[in-house]
């Protein structure tokens, strides 16, 4: 229990709530690298992003990805965290802030209760969040009837966090959530797509809408115009201990040639790491203006899944990214012609959800 963390919401009285830290048991903090230890929360190791670029090493510590799991019977909770200094100069900032990068979303057995806004003054219904001059933020969700729920609290996608506070009332049970079904997470790799750009909350990046279906762990790898497939990260991926590897590498491959030169070397690479699990390879999923190209990297990849199908008997699998935003209206996939509406990744999470299911049951 930790109290030093102060909540401010004017229809709880402090004194009705008990306040926890979330890095401490019965607490399960999800997809995220070491979570119990101090300071920003982390999704790989500080000193294996500083030897893969400058754009992994400042985006490692966006919590992406992370999920916070327990149970309780608390009528509400208060979601308490401690965010760096942040500024939203720029249009394109501003757009990611509004599509939940900043945001902290909750659901109560699987379904969707509120997104929680750090970034100003704000009430709406039950939930309120402030804005405090320290980078503390808090927000307030109303749950209504006193029951035993499942909770998951999704991390940001685009912001780091080095605290978070769970206010529950005093009293109520607090325990740990269900296991996942498997003991072993997925792992995805991939570009901005892949680290949740831009959904309106982050439960509605692909990776969540699948985790709530199948009941599955996942660590996301997602960088924002950084996944190059560059020796290190491959390197290091071939390290983590995983059940399945989602590889969605092609956007940040500058061209074809590059792509050429990267994709089917990196692919052998893990393939011999792991040589037993599911590999599922996705080329990107977007609307490309240059239609020629993007077939043309989907073929090359298609055509690379084929070769380690041929030397390995493992499974891999080649999804066609061009193919799901056609799925629908196109036009309603992408906010910018490459980043995703809630639309567009729901489509990317049905492509992919039997496949998956296959394997994790």
């Amino acid at each position: 229990m930790d109290n030093r963390f102060v909540f401010k919401h004017p229809n709880i009285p402090t004194e009705e709530l008990t306040v926890y830290d979330a890095r401490k048991e019965p607490f399960q903090i999800c997809g995220l690298y070491q979570p119990e230890e101090p300071g920003f929360f982390r999704r790989m190791p500080t000193e294996v992003a500083e030897t893969i670029s400058k754009r992994v090493r400042l985006l490692h510590t966006n919590t992406a990805g992370g999920r916070l799991r327990f149970v309780t019977d608390s009528p509400y909770i208060a979601v308490g965290a401690v965010y760096p200094p942040m500024e939203f100069p720029s249009a394109r900032t501003a757009a990611f802030a509004a599509a939940g990068a900043f945001s902290f979303d909750l659901y109560a057995d699987g379904k969707y209760c509120r997104i929680l806004w750090p970034m100003e003054i704000t009430q709406r219904g039950s939930v309120v969040s402030f804005d405090i001059p320290d980078g503390r933020y808090e927000s307030f969700c109303d749950l209504g009837e006193k029951k035993l729920r499942e909770i998951t609290l999704n991390f940001p996608s685009f912001v780091n966090i080095s605290a978070v506070y769970i206010g529950l009332q005093r009293g109520s049970v607090l325990k740990a959530a269900p296991e996942y079904v498997n003991k072993k997470p997925v792992v995805f790799y991939g570009s901005s797509i892949t680290q949740g750009a831009c959904a309106s909350h982050p439960g509605n990046i692909y990776q969540n809408i699948l985790s709530r279906r199948l009941n599955f762990d996942y660590l996301n790898l997602g960088f924002a115009s950084g996944a190059k497939a560059e020796d290190a990260i491959i390197d290091y991926l071939c390290t983590l201990d995983m059940c399945m590897l989602v590889f969605d590498y092609d956007h940040n491959a500058k061209d074809l040639a590059f792509l050429k030169n990267t994709h089917l070397p990196a692919l052998r690479k893990l393939r011999a790491a792991h040589p037993d699990i599911p590999f599922v390879v996705l080329s990107r999923p977007n609307r490309d203006p240059n239609e020629e190209q993007a077939c043309d990297r989907a073929k090359l990849i298609e055509e690379n899944c084929r070769i380690i199908a041929d030397e390995w008997d493992a499974p891999v699998h080649f999804v066609n990214g061009q193919a799901i935003f056609h799925s629908h209206d196109s036009e309603m996939m992408t906010i910018d012609g490459t980043h995703p509406t809630d639309l567009g990744f729901y489509c990317i999470a049905e492509a992919l959800c039997d496949l998956m299911a296959t394997y994790l049951g």
